[in-house]
């Protein structure tokens, strides 16, 4: 069971404007793009009392020692596979022996934050075999439903929800669903930082870190562990984990806010909601760019991928600022205004001479 404890306010300037964030281009910068993650619904099998994939084999092995922590050598493709639970027991066991995964390499998963379950399966794919939707049907059925101490006073729909596993020696009851992230998303640029030079500031309710490039502020949906957030806690020998109160993008450097404290992470998240926290990027860009407005056309779902257009459209939003040359004081600071626009900010370049390519 999940409890959010509720916050104090903490004293701290009515307005912060955190230091510059850096994009910049590295050697280090994990992902170039997001990867299509490939999703398995899965078949039954009676020798493990799971469900999983036709034909018990898999195209990868792992020796029985694998670890996942640290990062491996070797990037894998993306897997996740869904199982549902047909005999109660262990998690790690469970998956170690449905999925033919070593029993360290499961428990590693389960520490970085890479395995979920929900009371429920929820309801299968178009693409679902009848042996799947007949499974389905089975563990959603009132009566069988009605048999689970653990759906007392819960909907379907809310017994459908997922949470993330903690604790490698957790209890599955049959009828459980499982979602593992056998490949998570890996940071391996976490283990080649020395964290402690990189803390800017330390206060008793936050840190200030400047976050290094090819790196996480707070994880991902699958990993937890190769964070900022993890690691500069780390570094500091803290007993209480720092909290995440802001992001900025996993390929950019720069300051970040780590709240030590859970009333401070609730008082910074309320000056952003008061628009009193700004952020400052500056990009190194290839070529001059031209003064002026400049409008693009982005799909309004904030739902990734954000596609965007050089042509207007109904169904796109308009996203405008403005750019401006560093050196004109007059219209410095002012803003640009544009009517229906998804957002408008203004931008000043400068040249940067002797540059050398990285």
């Amino acid at each position: 069971m999940l409890s959010f404890p509720h916050h104090a306010p903490s004293p701290w300037p009515r307005r912060f404007l955190l230091p510059v964030a850096r994009l910049i281009t590295s050697k280090h910068l994990l992902d170039k793009g997001r990867r299509r993650k490939k999703r398995v619904f899965l078949a039954s099998s009676s020798e493990s009392g799971a469900v999983v994939p036709e034909g018990s084999k898999f195209s990868i092995t792992y020796p029985e020692n694998c670890h996942l922590v640290p990062c491996p050598s070797t990037t894998a493709s993306p897997r996740i596979e869904h199982l549902v639970v047909l005999e109660g027991g262990s998690v790690s066991e469970y998956i170690s022996k449905a999925l033919e995964l070593p029993p360290l390499y499961v428990a590693d998963l389960i520490r970085i934050g890479a395995v979920y379950y929900a009371l429920v399966p929820p309801k299968p794919p178009p693409t679902a075999t009848l042996e799947q939707i007949r499974l389905y049907e089975q563990f959603t059925a009132p009566e069988f439903l009605k048999e689970r101490h653990s759906m007392k006073r819960k909907t379907l729909r809310e017994a459908q929800k997922t949470f993330r596993i903690t604790h490698v020696d957790a209890y599955v009851e049959p009828g459980t669903y499982l979602r593992v992230y056998v490949h998570p998303r890996r940071f391996p640029r976490c283990y080649e930082v020395d964290w402690r030079s990189r803390i800017i500031a330390i206060a008793d309710s936050y840190v200030v870190l400047d976050k290094p490039s090819g790196t996480s502020v707070g994880g991902t949906s699958n990993n937890i562990e190769e964070s900022c957030a993890t690691f500069a806690t780390r570094a500091l020998g803290l007993v209480d984990p720092l909290r995440t109160t802001h992001q900025i993008d996993n390929c950019t450097e720069g300051c970040v806010v780590l709240a030590r404290t859970k009333e401070y992470c609730s008082f910074f998240h309320g000056q952003i909601r008061e628009g009193k926290v700004n952020k400052l990027y500056l990009a190194l860009a290839a070529a001059p760019v031209p003064v002026g407005v400049i409008t693009h056309y982005m799909r309004r779902f904030s739902i990734p991928p954000r596609l965007i257009s050089a042509g207007n459209h109904v169904q796109l939003a308009d996203c405008t600022f403005g750019l401006g040359s560093y050196m004109d004081a007059n219209n410095r600071g002012k803003a640009t205004h544009v009517p229906h626009v998804w957002s408008s900010s203004n931008l000043w370049c400068f040249s940067v001479p002797h540059l050398t390519r990285i």
